[in-house]
């Protein structure tokens, strides 16, 4: 890490910029593999009760749609989880760091003229 703190800083912002979009794209991953549970179990009752007629081919990927929609799901909220404890990490150093610089006070010459 550079030794100035303004690049750490411009550093750590990129990497939560980069936390953030990964985010988004479980969030995007978790919207699918619930829409494929959803699929594969209304497919898998219709089935079962008799709605449609049973076809060898549609009870797998019913199955297949549930069990891999499951799947997806519990890796992805465990990824989520990893990448919103490594966000509010990176967000506190950053917060820290900022808290640490010395700012000068600027004064406006403007407001002091008549």
């Amino acid at each position: 890490m550079p030794d100035d703190p303004r690049e750490q800083i411009s550093e750590i912002e990129a990497q939560i910029e980069e936390l953030v979009g990964a985010l988004e794209r479980c969030r995007k991953t978790a919207l699918a593999s619930k829409a494929a549970m959803a699929l594969g179990g209304l497919l898998l009752a219709a089935t079962i009760l008799g709605i449609i007629t049973f076809d060898p081919m549609a009870m797998a990927a019913a199955v297949a749609a549930l069990l891999g929609g499951i799947v997806v799901f519990g890796s992805n909220k465990a990824t989520s989880e990893q990448f919103a404890e490594s966000l509010k990490n990176a967000e506190a150093l950053r917060a820290v760091l900022i808290g640490r610089l010395e700012f000068r006070l600027v004064e406006d010459v403007s407001a002091t003229r008549h």
